[in-house]
């Protein structure tokens, strides 16, 4: 029944479904080892996260919660009477697509002096079954079978038959390479190019280096196939330190020459960034890495092609009235401002009501995290690269964190705006409230100039007086907080006193949790790398165009919270 199935269906899931059709009974141990000998996925040599899962190189071709099918290989049930049924099928079977399979689970789950013939049968069987197709997908299997009779014959060292699958694979992968559509499957020549760069260097053909090359022509504009192209290059250049680093810069200046051809800033950014990783991972030294960097510079952010998508946010004008007149009061501008630093408490908010919210989102908006995000700056610089699940929701924790800080400026603005119309905003009466223990004379004087630029309608100059400042003042409450601020000369490496980002880094590891979720607004705020903030570095190196009063608004809550602090804290 096999026999004439096979001879008619060509693919053993075909084979198998027939097959169980025709037995119609699923309970017989026999229909049953053989719905199981046919169902098995065979896992290639390169996958080899699979194999290490699995153990051995087939795998059930389904996976429920509620069980396998077939089971799996190494946890056969009933495996004495399955292992008998195989071994005399395995005598009985002619064609050569099904004695191949059979044979191969022989050697994998059988013992004893017959184990070595059952390889032998499988390659025979392999290699009968390799015949010329115009059917990718039986043409796929043929590939795949003859990578597994390479790695049968390697396996019981046979250099006869390994010697004749080498050459079978060789044959075909010429004619592959040869064909008229060859540039359009390298799903199958690929597979076996890998078969014989792995051999051992006296075992691999002669022609394989002209091989690649012709590959290479191929596929000119498909620099992911090229890549693998050339990574067979190296693997055959292996031990020969001068050819590997040639090797690694020809597919270097094959990823910029790809970049320069992309109109697309994001398609060149993209290959510019491969090219990169690539050389720093080579180490082919500084003059490439800076080369590959400046071209990331000279990319035109104009050429990027942004789409500007907004989402409109409603918030009933009485109820933001009512919250502003809240935070401005009628007892003065000193009640006022602290208000206006504390009231609502950090725009983050809890940490792990925030994290359950972006889980949450992320169950409704899949495709999102399909594919790998990038965020960019104004200057369309890459920033961030989110490729993995746990680097998709620590960005999307960060955007939501970001969205509420700004969010959140928009609203102290209206009320920053309000205390200044409403109170005497003096320079001297604004110095007095900012002087405390941890902030000095010159800077309280910097803070009061720093709120007088913002009501006269002057933020750019109202973040650029207070922003050194807030720097030295956190720096301060780290050290009173018994936290290092200072890195002692080294050698011939000046000392030098710690930046904003690693104070703020010593401050969340020191400071008491109550004070967790301030000091994450801060460095959000302030260094973190989020659309729109990262308003030290931003303006303080330049990066941004003039500050927004939103932007100073989130700034000055800053300034009026550091006033606040307590020594002992």
């Amino acid at each position: 029944m096999l026999d004439e199935i096979a001879s008619e269906e060509h693919r053993l899931h075909s084979i198998e479904s027939a097959f169980r059709e025709r037995a119609n009974d699923p309970e017989n141990p026999v229909a049953r080892a053989v719905a199981w000998m046919l169902g098995y996925w065979l896992v290639e040599v390169s996958d080899v996260s699979a194999r290490r899962r699995y153990g051995v190189p087939f795998a059930p071709a389904m996976e429920f919660r509620e069980g396998v099918f077939p089971p799996y290989l190494d946890n056969l049930p009933d495996s004495e009477e399955v292992l008998g049924i195989w071994t005399e099928l395995a005598g009985l079977v002619r064609h050569p697509l099904v004695k191949a399979r059979v044979s191969d689970l022989l050697w994998c789950v059988a013992s004893g002096g017959d184990r070595h013939q059952h390889a032998r049968n499988a390659i025979e069987a392999y290699l009968s079954a390799a015949a010329p197709t115009d059917d990718d997908e039986r043409l796929l299997d043929t590939v795949r079978g003859l990578g597994r009779a390479l790695e049968l014959a390697l396996a019981i060292n046979d250099p006869e038959l390994a010697g004749r699958v080498r050459d079978r694979i060789t044959r075909m992968l010429q004619h592959e390479l040869q064909a008229e559509d060859a540039d359009s499957r390298p799903g199958v020549w690929m597979r076996l190019f890998r078969s014989l760069v792995e051999l051992d260097p006296g075992e691999r053909p002669p022609e394989l280096s002209e091989l690649l090359k012709r590959a290479h022509t191929l596929v000119a504009d498909r620099p992911d196939v090229r890549l693998s192209l050339f990574q067979m290059e190296e693997r055959l250049a292996a031990g020969q330190r001068d050819l590997v680093q040639r090797v690694a810069r020809s597919a270097v200046a094959m990823l910029i020459m790809h970049a320069r051809r992309q109109t697309n800033g994001m398609a060149r950014q993209h290959w510019l960034m491969e090219a990169l990783e690539l050389a720093r991972t080579k180490g082919l030294g500084a003059r490439t890495d800076r080369s590959i960097r400046r071209a990331l510079q000279r990319i035109d952010p104009s050429s990027f092609d942004w789409q500007t998508h907004s989402i409109p946010i409603s918030i009933p004008s009485d109820e933001v009235e009512e919250w502003v007149e809240l935070i401005v009061g009628g007892d003065g501008v000193d009640a006022a401002l602290r208000r206006f630093a504390t009231a609502g408490g950090s725009p983050v908010g809890d940490q792990q009501e925030t994290e359950e919210v972006v889980d949450e989102l992320a169950q409704q908006f899949v495709f999102k995290n399909l594919v790998t995000r990038v965020v960019t700056d104004e200057q369309g610089y890459q920033i961030r690269l989110a490729e993995s699940p746990e680097d998709k929701r620590s960005l999307d924790i960060l955007e939501h964190e970001a969205r509420s800080i700004q969010l959140d400026g928009l609203l102290r603005e209206l009320a920053l705006d309000r205390i200044g119309e409403r109170y005497s905003t003096d320079t001297e009466t604004l110095r007095q409230l900012f002087r405390t223990e941890m902030i000095d004379e010159a800077q309280a004087d910097a803070f009061a100039r720093a709120f007088e630029h913002y009501w006269e309608d002057r933020p750019d100059e109202a973040l650029l007086v207070c922003l050194p400042r807030v720097e030295a003042v956190l720096r301060r409450w780290l050290d009173a907080a018994g936290g290092v601020v200072y890195q002692p000369p080294r050698g011939l490496r000046p000392g030098r006193v710690h930046g904003l980002g690693e104070s703020l880094r010593g401050l969340e590891e020191l400071a008491p949790d109550e004070m967790a979720s301030w000091l994450r607004f801060n460095r959000i705020a302030l260094t973190e790398q989020a659309p729109g903030l990262n308003l030290r570095n931003r303006h303080v190196h330049g990066l941004a165009e003039q500050a927004t009063k939103q932007d100073a608004a989130i700034v000055l809550r800053i300034v009026a919270l550091l006033r606040l602090i307590e020594t002992d804290h």
